[in-house]
């Protein structure tokens, strides 16, 4: 009877540990935890894209939309952020699976440079559009070129962005340091409302144009844009490998009604590096087979063409390499 109680013992004690395994496998949700799924589920997928007034989120949320209806296993949302510094640090942890970033940042984190502080798990996705340095002051402003903006408060965007380090890189080319301006780190939104409300003289967006910010500030109050050009603009361009310069076209904004010299940061996505090869492909599947539907969320999307795709400072994840090749650009 010893012998019949262990045995029964051991059955039941061996049932119960063949539940609980079967109950740990399937309480992990839909994915692995890394954006991968196993065959017929769902993986979900966090795009990091930026503020609300800026481009990188109504487009990222378009994306997300576009990608979650085709109904190809994956289930996509936008996520605001601070933008494409956060982004990387976002992406590399795996807090986010794909994110917008600027050429210069994503090359930063790939690497492991300032601001990033060890090399990011990253890999380019695709090539987007340019993002442009747009200086904005209210239209009844006495501020007629940036040697003005000496003494004054200016909005270089949020903490630690490609739009802070940008506004500093440039304006140093012009004769000044941080020490010049009183430098306000507030996001475009924050940044066009202090303007409006007279706590700023200026702000500086780096960003797809139009900007959402400004065009509300320049249909409420009216705006001029500083053109940033010269001999100044030529070092920028020549001193940092990622800025191009760049025209933007009159009539951006209602009331600029005339071409704006200025410089250009190129617009990308990264993914994870463990983000999986079919992922980042039915991604770039869905998104590239149905830009003209995504261009009804902004006016930068007709600037996405896969023809410079794949014109990124950082090596492809392996899904975007598959995909590129495949339409004959790699």
């Amino acid at each position: 009877m010893k012998k019949l109680g262990k045995s029964l013992l051991a059955l039941v004690l061996a049932l119960v540990m063949a539940v609980a395994l079967v109950g740990c496998g399937g309480s992990g949700g839909n994915d692995d935890g890394d954006g991968n799924a196993a065959q017929g589920e769902t993986v979900d997928l966090v795009i990091a894209t930026a503020g609300t007034a800026g481009a990188w989120y109504p487009i990222g949320t378009g994306m997300a939309e576009i990608i979650t209806r085709l109904d190809n296993g994956i289930n996509a949302m936008a996520e605001v952020t601070n933008g494409g510094i956060e982004n990387g640090r976002l992406v590399g942890e795996n807090a986010a699976q794909i994110g917008f970033m600027n050429n210069d940042a994503a090359y930063f984190a790939y690497n492991g440079e300032e601001p990033f502080d060890k090399k990011e798990n990253i890999l380019a996705v695709a090539s987007l559009y340019p993002s442009t340095m747009q200086v904005a002051v209210l239209a009844d402003s006495d501020i007629e070129t940036i040697e003005d903006l000496r003494g004054k408060r200016v909005v270089v965007g949020p903490p630690a962005s490609s739009s802070a380090i940008m506004s500093e890189n440039v304006l140093s080319e012009y004769g000044l340091s941080t020490d010049d301006y009183e430098g306000l780190t507030l996001s475009f939104a924050e940044g066009a409302q202090a303007m409006s409300d007279g706590h700023a003289d200026c702000v500086v967006v780096v960003s797809a144009h139009p900007n959402n910010a400004l065009m509300e500030l320049d249909v409420t109050k009216g705006i001029r844009l500083i053109p940033v050009d010269g001999e100044a603009r030529d070092k920028a361009a020549e001193k940092h490998q990622y800025y191009d310069k760049f025209t933007i076209p009159a009539g951006t904004y209602p009331s600029i009604d005339y071409d704006i010299e200025t410089l250009s940061l190129g617009t990308m996505l990264v993914a994870n590096n463990d983000l999986s090869e079919d992922v980042v492909y039915k991604f770039l599947e869905g998104i590239y087979g149905n830009l003209e539907e995504l261009g009804g969320v902004h006016a930068m999307v007709k600037q996405i063409a896969l023809e410079h795709a794949t014109l990124v400072p950082i090596p492809f994840h392996p899904g975007a390499e598959k995909y590129f090749q495949e339409q004959g650009l790699l």
